[in-house]
């Protein structure tokens, strides 16, 4: 985002209940040795993410998936998305990733303090074409399957590689390199005046009443529905947008998935909506936020097409005629409600109204940098402890009860890098 950001308030969040994650698998992450290569100076380094793997055709399946360049003069952008996987090969069993921040046989002393991140969703079963047996899904766009699954995170300094091993029956989904500052704003899970647990709370309380009060107990598809329960919420850990009209560069920010349980008769449906926090200044450097597909669909005075709206997944545990009419009566009320879903507040404001607020206060300026990207990570946990790999922020188990008081199993924190 090439602009002064600026005309940026600050203002106390308001904290509210708490949140849960998940837990998962373990895996660990080991620094190669640098060896005794002779030392050389170095105006930047070209950091890379690569996943070795292996399928029914292939044995050994590795691959860069993404690559970044950081000097003092000529730098990529602060967050590269991976690219697709596009090997000969699909990736079936992900075995290992590998994030390199030193070019092979030389030792790096630059310029950069900090250190790179590689992000990678394990993808589930992003790859396999049709549904698993017994189910039928209605997934235009393929963009929920390819941000679930286990988040693995890596961190190395200038200087280092590492590697987790993995082990487990996954493809590659989306992920991310980022820059980090040593000195970087960040927004924690919870405390001081801006914590992320609010705005996760916020979506997650709202989605769960609009599911149950706009699809729960009502008649679709000639049966009544039941109540809609199980509501969770996913991190996602950076959305970008090029569509909204007005804004001076892209939307940079980050995202959740919503999902949620409902019952037709003897047919069991799952609801999967991404929702995505996006930040932009217009020409004039003000900051504004929206929240696709939950804000107005005018920007800026433009009228905008929410793309989160075809990305709504539903799912039903029957492959035949009957599962395929439910799914896609289920979705059509689905994407009925969020048409009509009003914006929690915080603040005394909605909640895109409230981001650049909150913003600000994490970043502790009423200003911000020309060029920043947002990225939502799990925090680093302690040695030793338990750590869960599916990034879910957020559960209720009824809409009935959103003021239950669920603790996090693992928080999130919110970077803000340049």
């Amino acid at each position: 985002m090439q602009q002064q950001l600026r005309n940026v308030m600050t203002c106390a969040l308001v904290c509210g209940g708490a949140l849960l994650l998940t837990t998962g698998c373990n895996f660990e992450q080991r620094k190669r040795p640098i060896g005794d290569d002779p030392p050389r100076v170095l105006t930047g380094t070209r950091t890379t993410l690569t996943v070795v793997g292996s399928s029914a055709e292939a044995p050994v399946v590795e691959g860069v998936v993404a690559s970044m360049w950081t000097g003092p003069d000529n730098h990529d952008a602060p967050v590269v998305r991976a690219q697709t996987w596009s090997g000969d090969w699909p990736i079936q069993r992900l075995e290992s990733i590998e994030l390199d921040s030193r070019p092979p046989g030389v030792s790096l002393a630059g310029p950069f303090h900090g250190e790179h991140l590689g992000i990678l969703h394990s993808g589930g079963a992003l790859l396999i074409t049709d549904d698993p047996p017994g189910t039928t899904s209605l997934d235009p766009t393929g963009f929920v399957p390819a941000n679930l699954g286990d988040v693995y995170v890596l961190r190395a300094r200038p200087g280092e590689q590492v590697e987790a091993e993995v082990g487990v029956a996954a493809g590659v989904g989306h992920g991310w390199l980022v820059r980090v500052h040593d000195d970087a704003p960040v927004a924690p899970w919870e405390g001081g005046t801006a914590g992320v647990r609010d705005l996760a709370e916020a979506l997650l309380k709202r989605m769960a009443f609009e599911m149950d009060s706009g699809v729960g107990n009502s008649a679709v598809g000639g049966v009544t529905l039941s109540q809609v329960i199980n509501h969770r919420l996913h991190a996602v850990p950076h959305v970008e947008s090029d569509h909204i009209a007005g804004a001076a560069a892209f939307a940079t920010g980050f995202g959740f998935i919503y999902s949620s349980q409902v019952r037709a008769g003897p047919l069991r449906a799952t609801i999967q909506v991404p929702l995505s926090l996006h930040v932009f200044g217009d020409s004039q450097g003000t900051l504004f936020g929206a929240i696709d597909p939950l804000s107005t669909p005018t920007v800026l005075g433009q009228s905008v097409a929410w793309r989160n709206i075809e990305r709504v997944r539903v799912s039903v545990n029957d492959d035949g005629p009957i599962g395929t009419a439910m799914a896609g009566a289920i979705r059509e009320a689905v994407v009925d409600a969020i048409s009509t879903a009003t914006l929690p507040t915080l603040g005394g404001l909605t909640l895109d109204s409230y981001l650049p607020i909150w913003l600000a206060a994490a970043a502790d300026t009423p200003t911000l940098p020309d060029a920043f990207d947002l990225v939502l990570v799990p925090e680093p946990i302690p040695a030793n402890a338990n750590d869960p790999r599916d990034f879910q922020v957020g559960f209720i188990p009824q809409a009935s009860t959103p003021n239950a008081n669920v603790e996090p199993r693992r928080r999130g924190q919110m970077l803000i890098v340049r």
